[in-house]
């Protein structure tokens, strides 16, 4: 019991303080970008801040490992999510059970890491890494919507965070996704409409 309420305390103060620093990083990269380049450059440039360290030389490469060590994080972040997710879906029965399978050494759910790698490799290798990186955004976002509307029916014994701060994230989230470019908005929903029939189809077979 005691266990369970350290975890509960401090997983959603690791929460608040890594969001915390990740905005704090976000705002000063986006504010000395605005001051090195201009608004202008920075609205037409693909890569600013290999442009903004273009005359530094020994800047330029650390900028290249750390935009890969943070792709390569991100990565291994969306792997592991939606491999769980399949994990907990198979289980359910909402996919088939061959995804629920668990690897006895490594504890992880290997058949759903190794068919979400392959299809990350061929959507990468055959696709625009722009419009996979579009697509992949508005899934995330609105699953993120959703959690956020969830949250909603939190009774107050389980809140952590007021009401108003789950409308906040899920009209962010809203207004995030019909900024994207509507290529990456299409795709994404073409996908969504995809998971959704096979849902109605799963139920319709139960």
């Amino acid at each position: 019991m005691k266990r369970f309420a350290t975890r509960e305390r401090n997983i959603p103060r690791a929460i608040v303080i890594t969001l915390t620093l990740v905005a704090m990083i976000y705002i000063v990269v986006a504010i000395t970008l605005i001051a090195v380049l201009g608004p202008e450059i920075l609205a037409a440039s693909d890569a600013p801040i290999a442009l903004a360290v273009a005359n530094i030389p020994w800047a330029l490469p650390l900028a290249a490992i750390a935009a890969g060590l943070a792709s390569l994080g991100a990565l291994l972040a969306g792997l592991a999510g939606i491999t769980r997710t399949a994990l907990a879906m198979s289980r359910n029965k909402d996919l088939p059970g061959v995804f629920g399978h668990i690897n006895a050494r490594s504890s992880v759910p290997d058949y759903s890491l190794l068919l979400v790698g392959l299809a990350a490799i061929v959507l990468i290798v055959l696709g625009d890494i722009r419009t996979v990186i579009g697509f992949s955004s508005v899934g995330v976002l609105a699953y993120y919507l959703i959690a956020n509307l969830a949250a909603l029916n939190q009774d107050d014994a389980h809140r952590f965070v007021p009401k108003w701060l789950q409308w906040i994230g899920a009209a962010l989230c809203t207004i995030l996704i019909v900024t994207l470019p509507w290529q990456s908005i299409a795709a994404g929903l073409f996908v969504l409409a995809v998971g959704l029939l096979g849902r109605v189809m799963v139920l319709r077979h139960r």
